[in-house]
């Protein structure tokens, strides 16, 4: 997961995974609008928001890809 807006809610959700995702955060040059994104294994972008609090769509975005946490 790569996070824009350093915010503990993310952060938090983020935790259950913590074995199988590596979570970056730090503030962008250009971030585009956007305040976090999960890529996918594969290098593909599976959910980006521009919204710190979107932690329910990321919660199952992640476990779509990662499994239960």
């Amino acid at each position: 997961m790569l996070e824009f807006d350093v915010d503990t809610s993310l952060a938090t959700a983020a935790n259950g995974w913590g074995h199988r995702m590596i979570r970056a955060a730090r503030k962008g040059m250009d971030d585009l609008g956007l305040k976090a994104l999960l890529v996918r294994p594969d290098g593909v972008v599976s959910w980006a928001s521009e919204s710190v609090s979107d932690v329910d769509v990321f919660s199952k975005a992640a476990t779509t890809w990662f499994g239960e946490p």
